[in-house]
């Protein structure tokens, strides 16, 4: 993670300070607030909801890429760890809505402080941030696609930049936001792509490693095949994928430190740092691979190297993706009688099933059932232009009624206070185990040490024997400062603490519940 700013805290500014339109002191001019002020978000660019990658939980979630996106290869300049997870959350952005189309391209806009949370930046370093995305505008990436596109052709080779026009923007209201904008070629792969990979944004915020975050780009891509396996590839071709780094900047750094190529690595074209397997397989992958092992609880991650018949040296490189034994998928909710006759009615109109629910998920059942008998009027008026995809002018006027739908006023719901004798229980069980949990963690700095060490030594030997593999890595590597390991601990702590009283009876929890209704008052 980027250095922390130990000075002034008003460091923000400091996005602004490189332009004509700024003051000696780093603070943006009045000329720039008001061009700034003149153009809402609404008309310069589409405004990302601030929970636009995470669930109803409020923890992020799998979002879909395109598959061309798990194995970046750089040609020119390098991308850090930083860029690679900025650029990750930035394409997830904008996978969630169309854009607006303006006469600099098709923009997004997200609050600064938004994309600090999502991408677990930490820092009040902002111009790191900074240089970080300018990284991805002068780097350039190679794509390919075999398709013939509309109108029969093929672009079997394309060159583009990561991102686009970037802008720091403060907004009417004050906040400092984000905007940008995508490279015509990068956009259509975005808008055109048949393929598509799950990405887990949530196991991305817990990666260091740049090697690790594009091991799981593989890993997410080849994990549902048959067999498990990645593409096979010389291994020198991976250097770039996993390093981030493009021979042309391994060149300018070998020059800047004055390093000279071997004979071997003048003949191959390699470079000096990985002219053998096992200095690559040392520094990177083992790493990635470990790295990636602890962080996530789905998958085993495992390099295969290969020889070429009657060789001794390493040739080639692929990865076997092997789902864990202990690996439970989230269980999907059973859904209503609405939710029911949504599917059938967005099936019918050419979804598919899974799709369906996505959307249903999204903006409610209700809507896309109002929608979706709409959309059958509307295709059954012979007095109007046929509509050749049913399904696409459905997701067309879905959007439409949800963003209509946004500016709205809220309506007053009636409040739902039909709670049975043994729900009322459960719902006051749960906060009163809560409220346990928050005082247990409340407390525990003030705990003396050498009773934290007894705590933290009983939970490892009573709570983590059984745990995932996942968690006792992280347990191993950070303690109970991991968020994952956190949680954990004070559940388990708070019920050690409360013996029996984590199980109240009715009359203890009738007390809690008019001790917590007084405290309101």
């Amino acid at each position: 993670m980027a250095k922390k700013n130990t000075g002034d805290k008003e460091v923000q500014p400091s996005l602004f300070s490189d332009g004509e339109n700024s003051s000696p002191d780093g603070q943006p001019t009045s000329v720039a607030s008001e061009i700034i002020a003149e153009k809402p978000a609404s008309e310069t660019a589409h405004e990302v909801d601030d929970k636009a990658l995470r669930r109803h939980d409020g923890d992020l979630r799998v979002v879909r890429h395109p598959v061309e996106f798990a194995a970046l290869v750089p040609v020119t300049w390098r991308i850090s760890a930083l860029s690679r997870k900025l650029w990750m959350f930035m394409i997830s952005y904008s996978l969630q809505a169309k854009g607006v189309a303006t006469d600099e391209g098709v923009t997004w806009r997200v609050a600064l402080n938004t994309l600090k949370r999502d991408a677990a930046y930490d820092s009040n370093d902002l111009d790191h941030l900074r240089d970080s995305i300018r990284e991805l505008q002068r780097t350039l990436v190679d794509w390919s696609s075999s398709a013939r596109d509309r109108k029969g052709e093929i672009k079997p080779w394309s060159s583009t930049q990561l991102l686009g026009s970037v802008e720091f923007v403060i907004d009417v209201s004050g906040r400092h936001c984000v905007e940008w904008s995508l490279p015509a070629v990068l956009l259509r792969q975005i808008r055109e792509h048949k393929q598509y990979y799950e990405s887990s944004l949530l196991v991305a915020t817990q990666i260091s490693r740049y090697s690790t975050l594009a091991l799981l780009s593989l890993a997410s891509r080849y994990k549902t095949s048959p067999n498990g396996l990645t593409i096979r590839r010389p291994w020198r071709e991976w250097v770039p994928i996993f390093t981030g780094e493009s021979e042309e900047a391994a060149r300018m750094t070998r020059k800047g430190t004055g390093g000279k190529k071997s004979k071997a690595a003048a003949e191959d074209g390699s470079d000096e740092k990985y002219r053998e397997f096992r200095y690559f397989n040392r520094d990177v992958i083992s790493k990635a691979v470990a790295e990636l092992n602890a962080v996530q609880d789905e998958f085993w991650v495992e390099p295969l190297p290969g020889r070429k018949s009657g060789s001794r040296t390493i040739h080639d490189l692929q990865f076997r993706i092997i789902t864990r034994e202990d690996y439970k998928p989230p269980a999907k909710p059973a859904y209503d009688a609405m939710t029911g006759q949504a599917l059938d009615a967005m099936v019918e109109l050419g979804l598919t099933k899974k799709f369906a629910l996505e959307l249903a998920d999204e903006h409610s059942p209700e809507l896309c059932l109002e929608v979706a008998e709409q959309v059958k009027k509307r295709v059954a008026d012979g007095s109007q232009a046929t509509i050749k995809k049913p399904e696409g002018y459905f997701v067309t006027e879905l959007h439409k009624a949800a963003e209509a739908a946004k500016k709205l006023p809220p309506m007053a719901q009636p409040a739902n206070t039909s709670l049975s004798v043994d729900e009322a229980l459960e719902e006051t069980l749960k906060d009163f185990q809560a409220n346990l949990i928050s005082e247990a963690r409340a407390k525990y700095p003030d705990v003396p040490i050498e009773v934290k060490m007894d705590y933290e030594a009983r939970f490892e030997r009573e709570s983590l024997n059984t745990a995932p593999p996942s968690v006792q890595s992280t347990y191993k590597k950070s303690g109970i400062k991991a968020p994952l390991i956190s949680s954990r601990f004070f559940s388990w702590l708070a019920k050690e603490q409360a013996g029996d009283g984590w199980m109240p009876s009715a009359g203890e929890l009738l007390a809690f519940e008019r001790s917590r209704a007084m405290r309101k008052k």
